[in-house]
């Protein structure tokens, strides 16, 4: 007996394409993040509107903060196919057959390494959207019959 439905592969592994490509996903999160992991002050902002705000900054600093441990609780060829592809530390995309080069391996390889590690970041990015409590912001990325 299945207790969980299981989830359309292709389907999720077309979301998390999505998720870093659509601009309500991965780029909004970096915009409204300002990119950076949060600095908490310990000053008390003045007005409700300006704390509102800061709120709102904290939460995408949080969802940014969990992209990145999810990215991290991914296999070591899931790590290099998403920092590489979807994540990269430059503005440049590494190409895939640079990718395949630093992992190894042939396209047909690759693109099974790829959906596996589209596959693996989803599972992860749902656990860590769950304990960081941003859900509201990341959803869940998978697609289920």
């Amino acid at each position: 007996m299945n207790l969980l439905p299981k989830p359309d592969k292709k389907a999720t592994i077309n979301r998390v394409k999505h998720f870093f490509t659509d601009n309500d996903g991965w780029p909004q999160i970096k915009r409204l993040s300002g990119c950076k992991p949060p600095h908490f002050a310990k000053q008390r902002i003045p007005n409700v509107e300006d704390d509102e705000r800061y709120q709102r900054y904290l939460s995408f600093c949080m969802a940014y903060q969990t992209v990145q441990n999810a990215v991290g609780g991914c296999s070591k060829d899931s790590q290099i196919i998403i920092k590489s592809k979807y994540l990269p530390s430059g503005e440049s995309i590494m190409a895939d057959w640079k990718i395949r080069q630093v992992l190894n391996c042939e396209k047909t390889k690759y693109r099974e390494l790829d959906a596996e590690a589209r596959l693996e970041f989803a599972d992860c990015l749902e656990s860590e959207a769950f304990k960081a409590g941003v859900t509201q912001i990341i959803p869940d990325l998978h697609k289920y019959a």
